[in-house]
């Protein structure tokens, strides 16, 4: 019986040996490519955040994809991993980003906020990501209960004060 497309049951192990392998190369050439610049400083908090998460995506993708090939059997494996894993890559990583490149556009418009607000919005929606990932890796009902409106208190605040950029530096690019 034909498990995949192309290749019967024997080959997944090495198929999914190989994905691994490539999968780990792509993560250090990103590694290479993204983590100095990241550490030279000045790209701001957002983009450091966005880099940490795109290793743990990745660290949980690859995870699972680990358990499936040593498992074999589908059903033996906590597929909340890749809900975690997507959660990471979405809100982690490009949120994370988005608001680094909205930081970036509006360098030269004044703050209309206190800066408390923002580093406030930094630690809720990221620390409130990693606890509601650890509530999805383990399926934890009440920690997810915690960290979900951690987090997205944390986006809506990042998104009031960046709205608040937006608008002043609109009204300068007016003047």
């Amino acid at each position: 019986m034909c498990s995949g497309l192309f290749l019967d049951e024997s080959a997944t192990q090495a198929v999914g040996g190989i994905y691994l392998l490539v999968q780990i190369i792509a993560v250090g050439l990103f590694a290479g490519r993204v983590v100095p610049t990241v550490l030279r400083g000045g790209v701001g908090r957002h983009l450091v955040a966005a880099t940490l998460f795109v290793f743990v995506a990745m660290g949980l993708f690859l995870y699972l994809i680990f358990l499936f090939i040593q498992s074999g059997d589908p059903e033996s494996v906590n597929f909340n991993l890749i809900k975690a894993s997507d959660h990471a890559a979405f809100i982690g990583v490009i949120t994370n980003l988005v608001f680094a490149l909205i930081l970036a556009l509006t360098a030269g418009a004044p703050d209309r906020s206190p800066g408390w607000l923002s580093t406030l919005g930094f630690w809720a929606m990221n620390l409130g990501l990693l606890v509601f990932l650890v509530g999805l890796g383990q399926d934890l009902a009440d920690i997810k209960r915690v960290g979900a409106p951690v987090m997205g208190v944390g986006i809506l605040l990042v998104l009031y004060v960046q709205a608040m950029r937006l608008w002043r530096s609109a009204g300068m690019a007016r003047t």
